[in-house]
């Protein structure tokens, strides 16, 4: 890995783990309790589980910056490693949701990740496929913001 894919690399983590720390702040002020993986040390599965009452849920969260000049949403599908392909990103969570914040948008959009798969499923024909991320190594789909954000709600206002 060069020097500046590890530079990145390190500030887009530093970036998305102060995105999830500003998300878990929005749960706390709106009386939810949060529980970072952050400290787990490794990649987990999802990123919070809040709780209020007897409810809890896990939560994947996603900034995706370039959604405010591409006009459209990346969710990452798999990964390609030596030629075969591994699950990750949406096909690897155990969160049950995902959180998006696009561009400098302040807003948070939820959905279920069972809701998310049923969108890309059943509109695959209209949805590009992409490969990037990770040297090239990740299967990305991209879904138009607009569309994407009629599926999502917003939460956390």
């Amino acid at each position: 890995m060069s020097t500046n894919s590890t530079s990145t690399f390190a500030t887009d983590l530093k970036s998305s783990q102060q995105g999830e720390n500003e998300l878990a702040v929005r749960f706390t002020s709106k009386g939810w309790e949060t529980t970072s993986t952050q400290q787990q040390g490794a990649f987990s599965q999802y990123d919070l589980t809040v709780t209020k009452k007897d409810i809890t849920y896990t939560v994947e969260y996603k900034h995706d910056i370039k959604s405010a000049t591409t006009g459209n949403a990346c969710v990452e599908l798999s990964k390609t490693i030596n030629g075969v392909k591994k699950p990750s990103g949406l096909s690897a969570t155990s969160a049950q949701y995902y959180v998006y914040k696009f561009g400098i948008d302040d807003t948070y959009y939820g959905i279920s990740v069972r809701s998310l798969l049923s969108f890309i499923k059943n509109n695959k024909c209209c949805l590009t496929r992409v490969s990037g991320g990770d040297g090239g190594r990740s299967n990305l789909v991209l879904i138009p913001l607009e569309d994407f954000k009629k599926v999502m709600r917003p939460i956390l206002y």
